[in-house]
C-alpha cells in the first residue's frame, strides 16, 4: 500500500508540473507576529515558523484545530475518547506544546492534555506554528514549541457576514456564523457556532460508543477600535461541551455512565501599535475554566438511571482561573543594526476542587525577558533570556542564542540553542486524589517541593527558496534538532497504596526533517520526510537502544483545472512503525512491542462560486479507512489497542459570504 501511495503521489507531481496559468505569490512577504517583538515575515526571523493560512482550513474540511495539525511533519496526535486530543512536535509533548489564542495561551489541561478538539476555527485568518522552543518569549509549557491561532480583526467592508455548514457522514454537524461591522476607525465582530456528533462505535468493546456523543456551543465577540498608529483591542470568546460517555460492564455487571460538562471563558485586552520609541504591544487576559460530570448506575435489564451519590458534581467539579498581562517592546538602534526587545509577564494561577488539597490553590509567576540582535551586513546574532519568579520554587533563568546568516541569494542558515523549562502544574503540586477500594485507599499526591523540569535544545536549519520565473518557485527546509530534557516530573512508584511526583524522569528526542515545496501556476506540492527518535527509559536498566527511531512522510497536492477553477486537494500522511518496550508481568523481561504504521489521506474538491460569496469543498477524510492499530501505552510499559479515528467519512462544507 505505501509503494501505491508514493507511486501515485510523485505520479501526480510529474504530470501536473505541465500546468502553466497564472502567477503565484511571494509568501515571503506574509508577516508574522509570534514570538516576535515588531512584526516580521518568516525569512527575517530567527525561528522556524510555518503558516497555515484560511483557505487551507476551508480545503481540507478543517472545524476544529485536530483536524488541521494532522497533515503537519513531525505532529503526531494522541486520541483520547474522554480527555480530548493531545499532540507531540518533534518528540516532544502535552505540557510542552504551548497554544496560543492571539498572543493569549489557552488553559484547561487535564492530565497534562489540552484538548484540541475543543479549540474552533470558525473566525480564524491564519495559524502560526513555530518549531523548537520559545521559553525566552512565552515562558513555561513551551519547550516542544508553539501554535499561535490568530483570529480575523478589522472587516474589509462596511458590514460583512459569513456562515459556514458543515456536515460529515459520521453523524457530524456545525453551524456557525460570523458578522463584522466596522465605522470609520471602529470595527468589531459576532462570531457564534455549534458542534453536534452523536457518537460512534469503531472497536470491538461491550460500551456502544467508544466515540462519545458530543455537544458543543461555541462565540466570541470583539470590539477594536484603530487611534492613528495604533489598535485597540477587547475580545471575549467561550466554548462548552456536554459529552455522553456510556461506561462498560464490571465483574459485578454494573455499569456506570458518565456525563461530562466542560466550559472554556476568555477576555483579552490588547493594545498595539509604532510608537516614537519602538513597537508597542500590551495584552491583559482572564481566564476561566470548569470541568464537572454526572454518574449514573444504571440497571442492565430495563435501562433504569439511578444517580450515583459518591461521585456528585460537587465532588467532582474543578475550576481554574487565570488572570495576566504582558507588554513587550522593540526598538531598532542605529539604523537596524541593533535591534533591542524587551518585555515583562505577570500572571496568577488558581484552582479549586476537592481533589486539590485544602481545595484551593493558587501560584504566582513575574518574569521580565528581553533580547538583543546584531546584525553585520549577511550575519544576524540574537542573545536573550528571561528571569522568571515563581512564588512556589522561586527563581529560574533561560537563556537562548541564535544565528542567522544568508550564504547566497538562494540560501539561509539559522542555528539556535535555548536553554527551556517547564513549570510544576497546580496539580503536580497540590493534587490530593483518594479512592477506596475495599479495606485500603489509594492515594495520589502532589508534591511542593517539585522544581522546573529543564531542557537543552540544539536546532540547525537550511533554508533554500528561488523563484525560478514569474510562475515557478521551488524551496526546501531541512532542519536537524537534538532535546535533551532533565528532572521531569513523573509518579513515583506505589508505596503503602501512595503514588506522588518526582522530579525522577529525563527525556530526550533527536532527528532530521526535510520539506520541499514546489509552485507553478495552478499547482502547488509539498513533500516531507522525518526520521524522528524519541528516548528510551528502559535503556538506564536494560541492555537496550537508547533511542527508538520512527520514519514520517508527508505530502499535499493542489491543482486548480483553470477553465471551472476546480480545485483538487490531496493530503497524506505515513507514520512508519513505532517501537516500544513494557515489562512483561509474568517474567519480569524486557519485551518489544513495535505499533503498526499508519497511512492517512485526505482528499478534497473545492471551488469558489457566485463571484466567490459561496465556497464549496466536500471529499473524504481517511480514505485508507484507519481506525485503531495495536500500540503501547504512553509509559511504554504495556500494550493495548490505540483508537486512532473513526473509518473513512465523507463531508461537505459550504461557507458563504454576505
Amino acid at each position: 500500500m505505501k509503494k501505491i501511495v508514493i507511486t501515485f503521489i510523485l505520479s501526480f507531481i510529474l504530470i501536473s508540473a505541465q500546468s502553466q496559468e497564472s502567477i503565484i505569490q511571494d509568501t515571503l512577504k506574509e508577516v508574522v507576529i509570534t514570538a516576535q517583538y515588531v512584526p516580521d515575515t518568516p525569512k527575517n526571523t530567527m525561528h522556524n515558523i510555518k503558516v497555515i493560512p484560511r483557505k487551507i482550513l476551508l480545503e481540507k474540511g478543517a472545524i476544529y484545530l485536530d483536524d488541521i495539525l494532522e497533515q503537519y511533519l513531525g505532529v503526531h496526535l494522541i486520541r483520547h475518547s474522554v480527555i480530548g486530543t493531545s499532540l507531540e512536535m518533534d518528540g516532544l509533548g502535552k505540557e510542552n506544546i504551548k497554544i496560543l489564542i492571539d498572543g493569549v495561551p489557552v488553559v484547561g489541561r487535564l492530565n497534562g492534555v489540552l484538548d484540541l478538539s475543543r479549540i474552533p476555527l470558525h473566525d480564524v485568518e491564519r495559524i502560526e506554528i513555530i518549531e523548537g522552543p520559545t521559553s525566552v518569549y512565552y515562558g513555561t509549557d513551551a519547550m516542544g514549541g508553539v501554535i499561535n491561532i490568530i483570529t480575523k480583526k478589522q472587516p474589509r467592508k462596511p458590514l460583512e457576514a459569513q456562515f459556514q455548514t458543515y456536515y460529515e457522514s459520521i453523524g457530524a454537524l456545525n453551524l456557525s456564523g460570523v458578522t463584522g461591522l466596522k465605522r470609520g476607525n471602529t470595527y468589531g465582530r459576532l462570531g457564534f457556532g455549534k458542534y453536534d456528533f452523536k457518537g460512534a462505535n469503531r472497536i470491538n468493546a461491550p460500551s456502544t460508543k467508544n466515540w462519545p456523543e458530543r455537544e458543543h456551543y461555541y462565540g466570541n465577540i470583539l470590539i477594536g477600535q484603530k487611534i492613528n498608529k495604533y489598535n485597540l483591542t477587547y475580545r471575549s470568546g467561550g466554548v462548552q461541551e456536554k459529552l455522553l460517555h456510556i461506561g462498560e460492564p464490571d465483574r459485578r455487571s454494573n455499569v456506570k455512565d458518565k456525563t461530562y460538562y466542560t466550559a472554556h471563558f476568555n477576555h483579552y485586552l490588547n493594545f498595539k501599535g509604532s510608537t516614537g520609541f519602538g513597537y508597542l504591544d500590551v495584552l491583559g487576559s482572564a481566564q476561566n475554566y470548569y470541568r464537572f460530570h454526572d454518574t449514573f448506575i444504571v440497571d442492565l435489564n430495563n435501562g433504569h438511571q439511578t444517580p450515583d451519590q459518591k461521585d456528585t458534581r460537587d465532588k467532582n467539579k474543578e475550576t481554574y482561573d487565570y488572570t495576566g498581562i504582558k507588554a513587550t517592546l522593540g526598538a531598532p538602534l542605529k539604523n537596524n543594526i541593533l535591534k533591542l526587545g524587551i518585555g515583562t509577564d505577570i500572571h496568577k494561577e488558581m484552582a479549586t476542587g476537592q481533589r486539590i488539597k485544602d481545595h484551593a490553590k493558587s501560584l504566582t509567576t513575574s518574569a521580565v525577558f528581553g533580547s538583543i540582535t546584531y546584525t553585520l551586513k549577511k550575519i544576524s546574532m540574537e542573545v536573550s533570556g528571561r528571569w522568571n519568579y515563581n512564588s512556589i520554587y522561586k527563581s529560574v533563568f533561560s537563556p537562548a542564542i541564535h544565528f542567522k546568516t544568508v550564504i547566497h541569494p538562494n540560501h539561509l542558515l539559522k542555528f539556535g540553542y535555548s536553554n527551556g523549562y517547564r513549570s510544576p502544574s497546580i496539580k503536580e503540586l497540590y493534587l490530593d486524589f483518594r479512592t477506596p477500594a475495599g479495606p485500603v485507599t489509594y492515594i495520589i499526591s502532589g508534591n511542593p517541593d517539585l522544581k522546573p523540569e529543564r531542557g537543552h535544545h540544539f536546532q540547525f536549519t537550511h533554508i533554500y527558496d528561488k523563484k525560478l520565473s514569474n510562475n515557478k518557485r521551488i524551496s526546501t527546509n531541512v532542519q536537524l534538532f537534538y532535546n535533551n530534557i532533565t528532572s521531569l516530573i513523573a509518579l513515583s512508584e506505589m508505596q503503602n497504596f501512595q503514588k506522588y511526583y518526582l522530579n525522577i524522569d529525563r527525556f530526550k528526542s533527536l532527528g532530521a526533517k526535510m520539506e520541499m515545496k514546489y509552485e507553478q501556476c495552478s499547482f502547488k506540492s509539498t513533500l516531507g520526510v522525518a526520521y524522528i527518535g524519541r528516548y528510551n527509559k528502559f535503556s538506564n536498566n536494560f541492555d537496550t537502544e537508547t533511542f527508538l527511531y520512527t520514519p514520517e512522510l508527508t505530502s499535499s497536492l493542489h491543482y486548480e483545472i483553470p477553465g471551472p477553477k476546480l480545485k483538487l486537494n490531496l493530503f497524506y500522511k505515513y507514520i512508519g512503525p513505532k517501537p516500544g518496550f513494557y515489562i512483561n508481568q509474568n517474567s519480569g523481561d524486557l519485551t518489544k512491542f513495535i505499533r503498526k504504521e499508519i497511512h492517512h489521506m485526505d482528499f478534497s474538491l473545492s471551488k469558489s462560486v457566485f463571484s466567490s460569496k459561496l465556497h464549496i469543498s466536500a471529499g473524504v477524510k481517511n480514505l485508507l479507512n484507519v481506525t485503531n492499530i495495536e500500540s503501547v501505552t504512553t509509559f511504554g510499559d504495556a500494550h493495548n489497542s490505540e483508537m486512532y479515528l473513526w473509518g473513512r467519512t465523507y463531508f461537505i462544507n459550504l461557507n458563504i459570504k454576505l
